[in-house]
This record gives C-alpha cells, structure tokens and sequence, in this order.
C-alpha cells in the first residue's frame, strides 16, 4: 500500500477484536500503529473514537 507523510497503509475497514472498524490503518516509520477515521461532518467525538480504539488495543494483521 500507498505511504503518505511517512505512514504506510495496512488495510481499510479494519475490524477490530471487539466489533469495531477502523477506516484506514497504517504504520508509521517508528512501527507504531495510526489510525485514520474519515468524517463527511465535522464531529468532536472523533477523538474519542480514536482514544476507544487504543485503549481496546485492537490487534492487527489478522
């Protein structure tokens, strides 16, 4: 997949281990996870999503 601004992309609509799905998921050049969430409105619990992904610890590479 594509990098862009040093994220390589893993997978779109990732399906988290607790039912979740993530848009877009990537690596950055230190191997940490980065998650991307698209929006058609603007939306201030984007974050919190963001913050509920990490604190599941979703695995990836299923």
């Amino acid at each position: 997949m594509p990098t862009f601004l040093g994220v390589t992309f893993l997978k779109s609509e990732y399906t988290t281990s607790n039912g979740g799905r993530i848009d877009s998921l990537g690596i950055d050049e230190n191997n940490c996870p980065v998650i991307f969430e698209y929006k058609r409105v603007s939306n201030e619990n984007v974050i919190n999503q963001g913050l509920f992904y990490l604190k599941r610890r979703f695995s990836y590479g299923k």
